[in-house]
């Protein structure tokens, strides 16, 4: 559903809540807060269901192997570097989304981007 007057609708948080309670046990989730995987890189928040294992061409998770549904498909970035920074450029993360394709037992996920890159005078 969509938020009304800046407040979610309560399947909105609900999925929220799950989703919050799920990544809590998302392996690269925990090993990039530690800084033992891709200390460099950043990740937006993850606020889609995961992508990973679902009965080919089906909204439902892995129903023959029981496997756990993970985010395995993801978007990682890092910003320019602090040095060019000063001479304007910037990357600036828009959206990170799940697209609900069922050809595969993975959804591909998508991310929007702002890039400014400033020319340098030679």
């Amino acid at each position: 559903g969509a938020a009304v007057s800046g407040f979610e609708s309560a399947e909105e948080k609900s999925l929220s809540a799950s989703l919050s309670r799920i990544l809590k046990h998302d392996q690269l989730t925990k090993e990039m807060r530690k800084g033992r995987a891709f200390a460099e890189f950043e990740e937006m928040p993850i606020e889609f269901p995961p992508s990973f294992k679902y009965d080919k061409r089906s909204p439902t998770f892995d129903s023959k192997k029981g496997r756990c549904p993970a985010w395995t498909d993801r978007i990682l970035f890092a910003g320019p570097n602090p040095a060019n920074q000063q001479n304007g450029d910037s990357l600036k993360p828009l959206s990170y989304q799940c697209y609900d394709v069922r050809s595969s037992d993975h959804r591909p996920v998508g991310g929007k981007f702002h890039f400014t890159l400033e020319r340098q005078q030679q």
